[in-house]
């Protein structure tokens, strides 16, 4: 996510003819999957000189042009009301209900992802095409899983598809999970997942501690969200992989992007970016980036180079979150472009751009 968001910033500071003299910054923050925190991140992107005065725009020369990112569900509403008030347009790419794009009334909030009903009718095919029709489902125990429990069930049962279990899924270890887990151990075969990628990551890990107790090899068809991942040990190795392997997604539309893979393979990690991609760097090349000694593993150089990854481990084009992205800052850019225009009142007899050169790949 990160380097899509890199490439397309580059990639437009570079076009003279789009944006010309103006170069795009950007700012990044992690909410560590907490909504807490990610509202202490709006007010420190909205008030940049850290003095949080609320319905006051102090600081105008750092202010944000537009937000990306996949905001909690259950606070969709919240932080769109908040971004509104100060006439900050928001993106969000994460899978959304219809009622929080396009019928939000005046909030500057826009999803470019497909709606969660059109993942839900996927996942009908995939059971009623391979006859699944006793299923269990894990989500959530919060407002976005219970969402969509309400949302999904209905459909299933409109399919004929039964649910044997439902099970809320909490981010706690404790060694009471061969009891937590203990829906495990039914003849249901099909589990189908509404969790974040940090839960699953929690999951897995339950799994783990699960099979160490019973001794009883998991063996299930798991049907996973769009847009998840698998972490990463430190030399590299997938964590979860024997549990998911031959698991089931959905992932979003994409198109090859030109350059993208150039991008890649000459990219170098400078102090800018470190903070960032920190822990994936380390991870990926096994080495370490801080000045004190880690034993067996060297320091790195920054030099390294990303195709040297094995395919299974990174992968050399964008996925759908990635192309998200790349999509949601060329349409912040093609707007603030519109705008200068208008201002400038360099509009064809149309209402159109002049000349934005707009490859099909940037629609």
């Amino acid at each position: 996510a990160v380097l899509s968001l890199l490439f397309a910033i580059n990639e437009i500071n570079k076009n003279p003819k789009l944006l010309p003299n103006v170069s795009l910054g950007f700012h990044i923050y992690d909410n560590f999957f907490h909504s807490k925190t990610t509202h202490e991140v709006i007010l420190d992107l909205l008030f940049t000189q850290q003095r949080h005065a609320p319905n006051y725009k102090c600081d105008r020369e750092n202010g944000a042009l537009s937000v990306i990112g996949e905001f909690p569900t259950g606070s969709m509403i919240e932080i769109a009301s908040i971004f509104n008030t100060y006439k900050i347009p928001q993106f969000t790419y994460g899978t959304h209900k219809s009622s929080f794009c396009g019928k939000t009334g005046s909030l500057s909030l826009h999803c470019i992802s497909p709606k969660e009903s059109t993942h839900h009718m996927g996942i009908v095919q995939l059971l009623l095409h391979f006859q699944w029709r006793w299923v269990g489902l894990i989500i959530s125990d919060d407002d976005e899983g219970e969402s969509f429990f309400q949302n999904f069930t209905p459909v299933l049962a409109q399919n004929n598809i039964c649910v044997a279990f439902l099970h809320k899924h909490i981010l706690k270890i404790d060694l009471l999970e061969k009891h937590r887990l203990a829906f495990l151990l039914t003849k249901v075969n099909v589990i189908i997942l509404q969790e974040t990628s940090h839960l699953i990551c929690v999951l897995t890990i339950q799994l783990v501690v699960f099979e160490s107790i019973t001794k009883i090899y998991i063996g299930k068809v798991w049907i996973l969200p769009p847009q998840w991942y698998f972490s990463t040990s430190r030399p590299g190795v997938l964590i979860g992989a024997q549990y998911f392997q031959g698991a089931l997604s959905f992932s979003t539309s994409t198109k090859s992007v030109p350059g993208f893979l150039d991008f890649l393979q000459n990219f170098k990690l400078d102090e800018s970016m470190k903070q960032f991609l920190c822990l994936f760097w380390q991870d990926a090349f096994n080495c370490h980036l801080s000045s004190e000694s880690h034993g067996q593993f060297e320091k790195c150089t920054g030099n390294e180079k990303l195709e040297s990854l094995s395919i299974r481990r990174f992968e050399m084009d964008m996925n759908g979150q990635s192309y998200a992205i790349y999509n949601a800052v060329y349409a912040v850019a093609h707007a603030l472009h519109f705008m200068y225009l208008s201002k400038q009142g360099i509009m064809s007899h149309r209402g159109k751009f002049q000349d934005l050169n707009v490859q099909p790949w940037q629609v």
